[in-house]
């Protein structure tokens, strides 16, 4: 997922907030100054997954790659990997696709849309 913020409270508890599929901007190119992707890696428990997101343009160009990092899956098979990503230029309105990969392997993938501020109509005014 996609969201404005990630925080860690000192017992340890996520919270995740501003979760979004969806942004709109007022002119393209677009620059979001903040955002973090957060991903659940589910395998063999105790295990380690080198783990990576990338992101593609509507024109399936990369705009971006978080690089690969190292995530160790907890005895239940599960962890989670946290990218803080900050101003992203997304260069024009459409559908991006944020691709999962493990071990080197695309592994999932979903959308994301930027679109233009929709404009608002307002009441014929005569004079």
């Amino acid at each position: 997922m996609i969201a404005d913020q990630f925080i860690v409270d000192p017992s340890g508890k996520y919270s995740i907030i501003g979760v979004w599929e969806n942004l709109f901007a007022p002119a393209f190119p677009a620059i979001h100054p903040l955002m973090f992707i957060l991903t659940l890696w589910k395998g063999e428990p105790n295990s380690s997954l080198q783990v990576e997101t990338r992101i593609w343009t509507p024109n399936q160009t990369l705009l971006m790659t978080t690089g690969a990092a190292v995530v160790r899956l907890s005895p239940v098979g599960k962890g989670m990997s946290v990218n803080q990503v900050f101003q992203t230029q997304f260069p024009m309105p459409g559908r991006y696709r944020v691709e999962l990969l493990a071990n080197g392997v695309s592994v999932h993938s979903y959308d994301l849309t930027i679109a233009p501020l929709p404009t608002v109509q307002g009441p014929a005014i005569s004079a």
